[in-house]
């Protein structure tokens, strides 16, 4: 019964792989995505006068993303990223037996890659065929995309808590500081936000912020993008942060953005 029920499941993935493999996605998308709901009021010349929805605030292109904060998010949620393909077969290994031998579910095995694709292109519904929708996008994407741009765009679409969309709003938000001026152990802490920052927030739980904090410090010094005097001040450092508002979340001329989101009201019904 049990190797009929694996057949029945291994034959069903294979369809469903074939038929979504035979879609066409437009990655570009990707480069550009903003979620549903996102309205940004702008003057005419370009400038920001009010972000509405579930918004990045602020967006950063890769050459300006701190290395440090770059081999956080590598350490915590890919290590093998800049190796593979979209998909990371021994990554799922390593997270099948760390869970086996934690006997809870400590590791994931969805690459940044697969995190992006499902973020602009998917849904969270744990499905087979999500799973499987998820794992070719990511393919294409990794087909179609450099590294660089892939990483760019999760670190600006990543959800962080806190109304943080994105590592610049999270420095922001978490610390009141630019990304650029963040510390590696303040890094280490947004990173490990990522799994569930609902979670591991330093706004929500300052010692289980600290532990998966110290944790991330550890893997990069294991993937050694870190030195062991470097992962000893991180893990020596107490957690300060300076909670701040999302930028734009309130506009400077609300006469103006309420005149004008009361039209967009009128146009959009």
């Amino acid at each position: 019964m049990l190797s009929a029920g694996v057949a029945g499941g291994a034959t069903r993935g294979y369809r469903v792989w074939e038929v979504v493999n035979a879609e066409v996605t437009d990655t570009s998308k990707a480069l550009t995505f903003e979620r549903g709901g996102t309205i940004t009021l702008r003057s005419a010349d370009g400038v920001i006068l009010q972000k509405i929805g579930p918004a990045a605030q602020e967006t950063l292109a890769y050459q300006d993303l701190p290395n440090h904060l770059v081999e956080a998010f590598v350490a915590s949620e890919d290590q093998r990223f800049f190796e593979h393909n979209g998909i990371d077969y021994r990554g799922i290994g390593r997270a099948v037996l760390a869970n086996l031998q934690q006997r809870e579910v400590v590791e994931g095995a969805s690459t940044i890659t697969q995190q992006l694709a499902r973020i602009v292109f998917l849904d969270q519904d744990r499905t087979l065929e999500r799973k499987v929708r998820e794992a070719i996008v990511a393919t294409q994407l990794e087909e179609e995309l450099t590294k660089e741009q892939i990483m760019e765009r999760y670190l600006n679409l990543v959800y962080l808590g806190g109304g943080a969309y994105g590592v610049a709003d999270a420095a922001w938000i978490y610390f009141g500081k630019s990304a650029k001026d963040l510390t590696l152990a303040e890094s280490a802490l947004i990173a490990g936000m990522a799994p569930a920052p609902s979670v591991y927030s330093p706004l929500v739980d300052l010692d289980a912020a600290r532990i998966q904090r110290d944790r991330v410090v550890e893997r990069m010094l294991d993937t050694g993008a870190i030195t062991q005097a470097e992962a000893e001040a991180a893990w020596d450092t107490e957690i300060s942060t300076q909670p701040k508002e999302p930028k734009f979340l309130y506009s400077e001329f609300p006469y103006f953005t309420i005149y004008v989101q009361k039209q967009l009201a009128t146009i959009l019904t």
